[in-house]
């Protein structure tokens, strides 16, 4: 006799229960008024990995934004958020210099320990305190800005104008807020009991998605040049000059 014996039916309502409580760590924020835990956001990603896309969905980005860039060698470019350093590993062939940076010392290790070839710079510094003389070709925002109050995105905008060459481009990569009419939808899964469920106390996960308006005011100090969507997916890449 099983004593254990699965209820599936139970099981079934549990896991609606729980993607229901995902659901709702979904809100909309038009008042402005939630702002990211830079701290708690920094522990997520010192502990945790990058947050990848798919394989197929990786490649398709890759081709998409390699064909839009038109990248020269010699060029420089500024890859602020770079995470584990993909886009260094990326584009190691291509003869050029490459400049990372990241808040986190977890990320910036991984990236440094995948003996990237070529001119390559790592460096551990949240992205809206990055201030260099040198000027930069293109400047990578990829997947970064979700995880930013609006202040820190105007000063990181500020920063990015004073670095970036003349005649060079800013490229913006992040999700789409389709949610018509919405400004702001924010996750936060501060009081999620599925992360109080383990014996190891999982960071807590928050970004914000912003409208297509939203961003361009944060960006006012460029001119957007170029908009589209990363077929097969929910991406969005802005250029702006």
């Amino acid at each position: 006799m099983n004593r254990f014996r699965i209820d599936r039916g139970s099981i079934k309502k549990l896991l609606r229960k729980i993607l229901r409580i995902k659901e709702n760590n979904w809100f909309y924020d038009q008042n402005h008024k939630f702002n990211i835990n830079i701290d708690e956001v920094k522990k997520y990603f010192d502990s945790v990995k990058s947050t990848p896309l798919s394989r197929e969905g990786e490649k398709i980005e890759e081709e998409t934004i390699i064909d839009l860039i038109k990248i020269k060698p010699g060029m420089k470019i500024l890859d602020l958020g770079c995470g584990e350093g993909r886009w260094a590993k990326t584009l190691e062939n291509k003869n050029i210099k490459y400049v990372g940076v990241d808040f986190s010392k977890g990320l910036i290790a991984k990236a440094k320990n995948r003996n990237i070839m070529g001119d390559v710079i790592f460096i551990v510094k949240p992205v809206q305190d990055f201030i260099s003389e040198e000027k930069f070709d293109l400047i990578f925002l990829f997947g970064l800005i979700p995880y930013m109050n609006d202040g820190e995105i105007r000063q990181l905008s500020k920063n990015c104008r004073f670095m970036l060459k003349n005649g060079g481009r800013l490229i913006l990569r992040d999700v789409i807020l389709g949610d018509k009419g919405a400004e702001r939808k924010v996750f936060d899964d501060k009081n999620d009991f599925s992360r109080k469920m383990f014996l190891k106390k999982i960071p807590r996960y928050q970004l914000i998605r912003r409208s297509f308006s939203s961003e361009l005011e944060l960006f006012r100090k460029f001119s957007l040049v170029h908009n589209q969507r990363v077929k097969g997916t929910n991406l969005s890449i802005k250029i702006f000059k």
